[in-house]
């Protein structure tokens, strides 16, 4: 079992391109698994974790380097659902 945990879009981009000449037969992106395990990093309190806010626990940690994905990136990836959904598409 191989963790990796450089990063979206890092980790998924070396798994992808080392693919051939890895040897393992499970293959995981762990993302921030080893800055939370280490405690280098908090996870969302219970009550956030339960009510689907952990996203907003993130933001609030590291807003400079996630303020994009989640103010800008989720709201556009919903639309782009919608107008799917709309036009019929699957």
């Amino acid at each position: 079992i191989l963790l990796v945990g450089f990063g979206m879009p890092m980790q998924e981009e070396w798994i992808g391109a080392n693919l051939t000449y890895l040897e393992a037969r499970v293959i995981l992106p762990a993302g921030s698994l080893f800055d939370y395990m280490s405690g280098t990093k908090s996870i969302a309190p219970e009550w956030m974790a339960n009510h689907g806010l952990e996203w907003m626990y993130r933001l609030m940690q590291e807003p400079g380097r996630l303020w994009k994905r989640y103010l800008i990136g989720n709201p556009l990836f919903f639309l782009r659902v919608m107008l799917q959904s709309i036009r019929g598409g699957t």
